[in-house]
């Protein structure tokens, strides 16, 4: 639920006597408001929005609005290529990856319920019933891009006398060029509904050792350094440390099973959008992931 800026007495106004002044639609509505905000109105549409603004009973009311999205199941192939090289007598491997971008043309309905402010005859609080909300089916269909990405994979022997081995791995995704941006939603926030700021790197080192032939051991840091700030109410995380251990046994050669735990560090920060300026301030937070694996080695 979220505050979309649209005030409902404006709504109203532009319902009931907007095609006399001209402006039919909300859309039309904020035209001149991006007109006025950028400098580029003229005096005969500064009148028309004035005229519209002071004809509302309360223009500066805000009708919070529960949205959602559904999109129907698509799907698409994405090329992956990639090369590697491995020196087994160093324990040595190293592997490029690249994924190309995916696209997807999708189509499905966005949902709004509004819950109307007091001077409209509500509580300001409660939504109203299932049978107001206003389903509206996608002008055509929306495109979805995920991103590109890298990843970097390699590891060596460090000391063949303690059985130490030595890892990297690194990871790049063209999150910059991420959005989501459903029309109905992208009008009222005046900004895609999912979008992000910069693109997105992770690096991971690892130190393992093999304590015999039978149990090893890894300890492992990471950072990711997120996406950039303002962050989103859909990502509100920046970058994040992580610190994990884990272990290995085999039960026989070809049978193994691993357990590991790591604990994550996340930086918070603003969650600013264009309409309502700055809605959130998130806290900086921890957490945890434990995980089990049963390999069998062929």
């Amino acid at each position: 639920m979220q505050p979309v800026g649209l005030t409902t007495a404006v709504s109203q106004v532009i319902d009931e006597a907007g095609a006399l002044f001209g402006i039919p639609t909300t859309t039309a509505y904020y035209d001149l408001v991006n007109k006025q905000n950028n400098g580029t109105i003229t005096p005969t549409e500064a009148a028309t929005l004035g005229a519209i603004n002071e004809a509302a009973i309360n223009p500066v009311a805000t009708a919070p609005t529960y949205y959602t999205l559904d999109f129907e199941n698509e799907n698409t192939l994405v090329p992956v290529i990639g090369m590697a090289y491995e020196k087994p007598e160093i324990a040595l491997r190293a592997a490029l990856t690249y994924r190309a971008p995916a696209k997807y043309l999708v189509s499905g309905v966005e949902n709004l319920q509004v819950i109307l402010p007091p001077i409209a005859g509500s509580d300001g609080v409660t939504p109203g019933p299932a049978t107001d909300e206003v389903a509206l089916p996608l002008a055509g269909k929306t495109e979805v891009k995920m991103p590109q990405s890298v990843n970097f994979d390699f590891q060596t022997g460090l000391s063949e006398k303690y059985k130490l081995l030595g890892m990297v791995n690194a990871r790049w995704v063209d999150w910059s060029n991420f959005n989501v941006a459903p029309p109905l939603a992208t009008l009222s926030t005046q900004e895609p509904l999912a979008a992000y700021k910069k693109d997105g790197y992770a690096v991971e080192v690892a130190l393992g050792k093999q304590f015999n032939p039978k149990v090893s051991g890894e300890v492992r840091v990471g950072y990711d350094h997120g996406t950039g700030a303002p962050l989103s109410l859909l990502g509100p995380y920046d970058s994040i440390k992580s610190l994990g251990l884990s272990a290995q046994y085999k039960l026989t050669e070809q049978l193994s099973v691993s357990a590991g735990g790591q604990y994550m560090w996340f930086e918070g920060g603003p969650v600013d959008t264009k309409v309502d300026g700055r809605v959130a301030n998130i806290d900086d937070g921890t957490g945890y992931a434990l995980g089990m694996k049963l390999g069998y080695h062929f």
